[in-house]
């Protein structure tokens, strides 16, 4: 990854796949990452599982892996948890949606590769084919336990100022792809200036 600081990052949050991307100021462009180390697998099924023997939790395709291979706990639909109040079942412990859906977002976070993430971010933009009052306090919440301030959850165009650490939601149609990085460019406006269509500019 070619930054480490005041990193720009997107996070195209679906409800059977994600993918997470950063902007790369050298080359003027999006990068998506690889879910697998010297892949092009960049989406990552929505899917989280608990690992009893490492007591810590892993996404996509490692959790995959785990359910299938080690006998770890699947927690699927991560997308569908989102959009509920209710909570979740974990190996006999209940956990509020926020929770899965913080330690999800934490997994996808991982692939930057960077150490103190939230000092070293400046700016999260997650997209999501809808939003609803319940998935904006959802994620709110789940970004707070990251360590993460939610900015903006609009749909209006509009312009903010970036803080550090900022998050904003979008909603629409996904934006992040590995093949369509001026899409990814211009939800990534607050640093970049590109215009932002009919979608927020945070």
């Amino acid at each position: 990854m070619n930054e480490i600081r005041d990193l720009i990052v997107g996070i195209d949050f679906g409800k059977e796949y994600s993918q997470i991307c950063y902007y790369d100021r050298k080359g003027d462009e999006a990068r998506s990452l690889s879910m697998k180390a010297g892949g092009n697998q960049y989406e990552a099924p929505c899917i989280l599982c608990w690992r009893p023997e490492q007591k810590d939790y892993c996404v996509g395709l490692e959790a995959d892996y785990f359910v299938r291979e080690k006998g770890g706990v699947m927690i699927d639909d991560v997308y569908g948890i989102c959009e509920k109040s209710d909570s979740v079942l974990v190996e006999g412990q209940e956990l509020a949606p926020w929770e899965i859906l913080a330690q999800f977002l934490q997994g996808m976070l991982k692939f930057l590769g960077v150490a103190q993430l939230v000092k070293n971010t400046k700016c999260v933009a997650v997209t999501l084919p809808r939003l609803t009052e319940i998935q904006v306090e959802n994620f709110q919440k789940a970004f707070e336990i990251i360590g993460f301030l939610l900015l903006c959850a609009l749909t209006e165009k509009r312009n903010l100022e970036p803080q550090c650490g900022m998050v904003c939601l979008y909603t629409g149609e996904r934006v992040f792809s590995q093949d369509d990085n001026e899409r990814c460019n211009k939800a990534c406006h607050c640093k970049t200036g590109r215009s932002c269509g009919d979608r927020t500019s945070c």
